[in-house]
């Protein structure tokens, strides 16, 4: 029947640990150069290391994703923005202000065009295309829990997953409401709403005051974190329209 060689395989989405020919893989090793022994990476194929699987160099490519934003306006004051890493539960984005994320903006490397985003819990009520931002508005998140926004592109195999704990009331936030949070907040009483203070106006209307101290009392003693997820499944099948047109 011939040899296999220089083939290779995703044991964790596959599910197999072996075959009858080619080398199986970790998913992390099938998103490295250096796996793919024999492979023309010149001319042929190109990879996003650490990122994606091998694709051809005349495919149409689905754009990154490359910054999150939990985004809330504080009033008057304007919009103030909460990093949320990307792919990680262990630093997860925390989201302390009341209502939970409301708008996370997505950046890519590339125009957004025929991006998704799914949502573990609450609503996602519209997702706004804008150039190489798609701004995602949410409703209904639930407190004291790890949302996960899941993200697709057009020509994408796979997800990236976005991870949020939202706690509201954690103005320091570790992951608990506790004292250091009416602390935090009462050491910022009646301070001009600011990049480095506004985790402490929890309800969001722009001013740091006792409703803020009230609202991180309401929800002393709860906590969120986000765990590692499950193994991933067989990769979804390959947009039609994505195909190598030669």
């Amino acid at each position: 029947y011939g040899t296999v060689s220089n083939s290779y395989w995703d044991m964790q989405t596959s599910g197999q640990s072996t075959s009858d020919g080619g080398a199986g893989k970790t998913t992390a090793e099938m998103k490295q150069q250096a796996t793919f022994v024999g492979w023309d990476f010149t001319d042929i194929w190109g990879i996003e290391e650490n990122v994606t699987y091998p694709f051809f160099l005349n495919e149409p490519q689905a754009p990154v994703l490359t910054v999150a934003l939990s985004r809330n306006t504080h009033g008057s004051v304007g919009d103030f923005d909460i990093d949320l890493p990307i792919g990680s539960t262990l630093d997860a984005g925390l989201e302390c202000r009341l209502g939970g994320p409301t708008q996370v903006v997505l950046t890519f490397d590339g125009p957004a065009d025929g991006v998704a985003v799914q949502a573990s819990a609450g609503n996602v009520d519209a997702v706004l295309i804008e150039g190489d931002q798609a701004t995602v508005t949410l409703s209904g998140v639930p407190n004291a829990t790890c949302l996960t926004l899941t993200v697709t592109a057009a020509c994408q195999q796979g997800e990236t997953e976005v991870y949020i704990r939202c706690l509201a009331g954690d103005a320091t936030g570790d992951g608990t409401v506790n004292i250091f949070d009416l602390v935090q907040v009462r050491n910022q009483l009646n301070q001009t709403v600011s990049p480095l203070n506004f985790r402490a106006d929890v309800n969001a209307d722009g001013a740091i005051n006792i409703f803020d101290l009230v609202n991180v009392r309401n929800h002393l003693n709860t906590s969120a974190t986000c765990e590692p997820p499950a193994p991933e499944g067989d990769a979804p099948p390959a947009d039609p329209a994505c195909a190598n047109p030669n």
